[in-house]
C-alpha cells in the first residue's frame, strides 16, 4: 500500500517535470521586418534552458498565415535538429512575399514539434515596400485570346510603396501590334491603400481589327520615373456580315437594294454572299445597277469583301411585261369569243296558266344566225319536264316528240339558216304541279354545221314561280 502511494507521487512529479520541460524552450527574436517583393532572411535562435534534450522539427509548410495573400513560401534550415540542455541553435529562416505592404505587424504562427508534442511560436512582422521603387506595376492580367467583338478586360496590380494613400498617379495603356498602336488611353489612378492596389480596366476594339498577337503595355509615372508592365493576347479571326434591305417596289415594279457590310475581321468570298432575288421577281429583273446577278441571286461584283467594307447591291424589277402578256391574252380571248360567235340561242315562256294543280306553259326557242356564213344541218331539241302530261307542237315549224334515255324530247330540224335570219319554234306542255312553288325548265340544245365544222350550243334555263 505504501509502495503504491509513492508510485502515484512519483508519477505526478514526473508529469509536472515533463510539463515544465516542455516550456523550457526560448525563441528569439519574436519580431522581424520583412521587405515586400523580395526574399527576406533572418537568423532565429532556439535556446534550451531545460535539463533534458529537445528534439525539434519545424513545420514551415502550414503556418497559420494565408499564403495566397502574404507569402509565396516560408522555409527554415535546418528544419529538424536536436537541442541538448542549456544549449542554443541558430536557424536560418527565409520569407518570400507576394508583393504586399502592411505597416501594421502581422502575426505569423510557426508550428513545430518538441519531442513529438505539437507547439508553435509567433513572429510579429511588418512588411515594408521595396526600397528600389516607390510604385511598382506587379502584374497586368489579360485574357490569352479574345474575339474583336468582345471588350478587352484586364486587371492591373500596383504596389504602393510611397507610404501614404490617396496619391494620384498618371497612367497610360496602349494596345500594340506590328503595325503600331491600335488603342491608347491616358488617365489618373488614386492609390487608395498601402501595399497592393488592384484596378480593373475595359475598352472596346474595332471589329475589323486584323487577327494576330497583340501586346498591351501599361505604365504609371511618379516623380518623373516610369514603371511599366506588358502582357499579350491573341485576337482571333471571325467572319460575320451585316445585311439590310430597302424596297421601293410597287404594282408596276421598282428598285430593291441590299446593303452588305463585312462586320468581321477576315475577308469574305463573294460566293459566300448570295442573296436570292426570289422566284417571281427573278423573272422580271429589268436591270442591275450595282453588283451582279447569277443563278437568280445578287452578289458583290468584287471577288472578296474586305473587313469593314460595305457594298450596295441594287436591281430594278419591272412588271410591265406581265401586264402586257395579260392584256394580250385577255384581248385574244375576248376576240375569240366575239369573232367566233355563230348563233344566239334562247328559251322563252310565251304564256302560262295554272288551274287546280295543273299548269299549261307555251314555250318558244329562238335561234338566230349572227355569223357571217350559212348554218346548215340544224337540229334543235328540248327535254320535257318529268311531270309533263301532254305536249303540243305549235307554230309554223314542224317538230316531233322522241323518247330517249334521259326523257322525252321535242325535236326540230332545219336545212340551213342564212346570216341574220332567225328560227322560232314553239310547243306547249301541260304538267301536274304537286305543290305551289317553282317549276323548273332545263336548257335546250342546238347542233349545226358551219363552214364544214360541227358546233353545238345550249340555251338558258327557266324557273316559273307558281302562286
Amino acid at each position: 500500500m505504501m509502495l503504491a502511494k509513492y508510485s502515484v507521487l512519483f508519477g505526478l512529479v514526473a508529469v509536472l517535470f515533463a510539463v515544465g520541460a516542455s516550456h523550457a524552450l526560448q525563441i528569439n527574436p519574436t519580431s522581424i521586418t520583412i521587405t515586400s517583393n523580395s526574399i527576406s532572411y533572418f537568423n532565429i535562435t532556439f535556446y534550451n534552458n531545460g535539463i533534458s534534450a529537445e528534439n525539434i522539427t519545424l513545420d514551415t509548410v502550414t503556418p497559420t498565415v494565408t499564403y495566397g495573400y502574404y507569402f509565396n513560401s516560408i522555409s527554415a534550415y535546418p528544419h529538424s535538429f536536436l537541442l541538448p540542455p542549456v544549449t542554443s541553435k541558430t536557424i536560418l529562416f527565409s520569407f518570400v512575399t507576394n508583393d504586399v505592404y502592411s505597416s501594421t505587424p502581422i502575426q505569423i504562427t510557426i508550428p513545430y514539434t518538441e519531442n513529438g508534442s505539437s507547439q508553435n511560436f509567433v513572429l510579429n512582422a511588418p512588411i515594408t515596400p521595396p526600397s528600389s521603387a516607390a510604385v511598382s506595376v506587379i502584374n497586368v492580367s489579360l485574357p490569352s485570346s479574345l474575339y474583336p467583338y468582345q471588350r478587352v478586360n484586364f486587371t492591373v496590380k500596383l504596389l504602393n510603396g510611397i507610404g501614404s494613400i490617396g496619391v494620384k498617379i498618371p497612367f497610360n495603356y496602349t494596345l500594340l501590334s506590328n503595325g503600331g498602336a491600335v488603342y491608347t488611353y491616358t488617365g489618373t489612378l488614386i492609390l487608395d491603400s498601402l501595399g497592393l492596389n488592384i484596378f480593373n480596366f475595359s475598352f472596346p476594339i474595332n471589329r475589323s481589327i486584323t487577327p494576330g498577337m497583340y501586346s498591351l503595355g501599361f505604365s504609371v509615372k511618379y516623380t518623373g520615373a516610369f514603371y511599366s508592365f506588358s502582357s499579350h493576347t491573341d485576337i482571333l479571326a471571325f467572319s460575320s456580315e451585316k445585311v439590310s434591305y430597302a424596297n421601293n417596289i410597287g404594282v408596276f415594279g421598282g428598285n430593291r437594294s441590299i446593303t452588305v457590310t463585312n462586320d468581321g475581321n477576315t475577308p469574305i468570298q463573294s460566293s459566300q454572299l448570295e442573296f436570292p432575288v426570289g422566284g417571281f421577281n427573278s423573272l422580271f429583273v429589268a436591270a442591275v445597277t450595282s453588283g451582279r446577278l447569277a443563278n437568280d441571286s445578287m452578289m458583290p461584283s468584287a471577288s472578296v469583301l474586305q473587313p469593314g467594307q460595305t457594298v450596295v447591291l441594287t436591281y430594278t424589277v419591272s412588271y410591265l411585261p406581265l401586264y402586257i402578256v395579260v392584256i394580250v391574252v385577255a384581248a385574244a380571248i375576248l376576240g375569240f369569243l366575239v369573232f367566233n360567235r355563230k348563233v344566239r340561242f334562247t328559251k322563252e315562256v310565251v304564256e302560262h296558266k295554272s288551274v287546280e294543280g295543273f299548269i299549261d306553259v307555251k314555250l318558244a326557242l329562238r335561234l338566230k344566225n349572227i355569223s357571217r356564213g350559212v348554218l346548215k344541218g340544224i337540229e334543235l331539241s328540248d327535254v320535257l319536264p318529268p311531270n309533263s302530261l301532254k305536249v303540243s307542237i305549235v307554230g309554223q315549224k314542224e317538230g316531233k316528240t322522241v323518247k330517249r334515255s334521259d326523257g322525252i324530247h321535242v325535236d326540230w330540224k332545219e336545212d340551213e339558216l342564212a346570216p341574220g335570219d332567225e328560227i322560232i319554234v314553239m310547243y306547249e306542255i301541260k304538267s301536274k304541279v304537286g305543290i305551289l312553288g317553282g317549276f323548273s325548265l332545263g336548257p335546250a340544245d342546238v347542233k349545226f354545221r358551219y363552214a364544214g365544222k360541227g358546233y353545238s350550243k345550249r340555251s338558258n334555263s327557266l324557273i316559273l314561280n307558281i302562286k
